[in-house]
């Protein structure tokens, strides 16, 4: 078990319970709710939201900043418009099919909690005949190589990875017998796959 390793260890982007270990990762409340003001911003109503594993605190935390932003707007994140999924491409496809299965009843914006997330929602909205951005602003999380070799381009969440990577050597040289947590701010990246309402 890790836990009992006497080698030094960091976890990233993960959080253990009770905090045993140094961990460093991303604001994931945070990460969500820059991408529901994202939305809001260019006069999306009608969000919906494709989550990885709800047993991942992460993906848990992600929601929660989501939701929570659309509070503050005075709006809601109606259970027909979310879905739980893993964080790859197959997920966001069949996720897609499920959200978007009544096209007279859909989101004019949606997340995928991550890059791999979005780009199955692009495959399957491309196949029901809705254009991102015009008919639908899409989004991932991560801003992996696949994000900017999309088309259209993603917008996303960037995690700020080489600086997670700096914090959790310096965890690892400077402070291996503490249990330190350090979370880092996340960044929007605006790119074509959203855009402002169009009806």
């Amino acid at each position: 078990m890790i836990y009992r390793s006497p080698v030094p260890t960091v976890i990233i982007d993960r959080v253990t319970s009770g905090g045993r270990h140094n961990s460093v990762t991303t604001d994931n409340h945070m990460a969500g709710y820059i991408m529901a003001e994202h939305f809001i911003s260019l006069g999306h109503k009608k969000i919906g939201c494709v989550t990885g594993p709800m047993s991942i605190s992460l993906s848990r935390e992600r929601l929660q900043g989501f939701r929570d932003a659309l509070s503050a707007h005075g709006l809601s994140l109606e259970d027909r418009f979310v879905a739980e999924g893993t964080f790859d491409i197959s997920a966001g496809f069949h996720a897609a099919r499920k959200i978007f299965s009544n096209l007279n009843d859909r989101p004019t914006a949606i997340w995928g909690q991550s890059d791999d997330i979005a780009a199955g929602i692009l495959k399957y909205v491309s196949t029901a005949g809705i254009s991102v951005p015009k008919d639908l602003s899409l989004a991932g999380m991560d801003d992996n190589e696949l994000a900017s070799a999309l088309t259209p381009s993603l917008t996303t969440i960037a995690q700020p990875i080489e600086l997670m990577s700096e914090n959790a050597v310096d965890l690892i040289i400077n402070n291996a017998a503490r249990e330190e947590l350090i979370v880092v701010a996340p960044g929007l990246v605006q790119r074509k796959s959203t855009a402002l309402r169009s009806d």
